[in-house]
């Protein structure tokens, strides 16, 4: 039986992910657009981008307010 997501550990692409968020943010001072993401990680839609970042805002990685995803205080 799979655990609950939640519980489950970040996959190693969301972690790669993550870590080009933090680069991103320390190189310009600015959340990378999904855009972006897309095109540094080759996925073939803005959705698979949005899909692996909701997968870190449910592993409590990131948070979604309604201006965007940042970065919790905590990390």
């Amino acid at each position: 039986m799979n655990p609950h997501p939640i519980t489950r550990p970040a996959t190693l692409r969301q972690l790669n992910i993550l870590y080009s968020i933090k680069l991103h943010l320390k190189l310009h001072n600015r959340f990378p657009s999904t855009r972006t993401l897309q095109q540094t990680f080759g996925f073939k839609s803005q959705n698979a981008v949005i899909c692996h970042l909701n997968a870190l805002v449910r592993r409590k990685l990131l948070n979604h307010r309604k201006g965007g995803y940042s970065l919790p205080t905590s990390l």
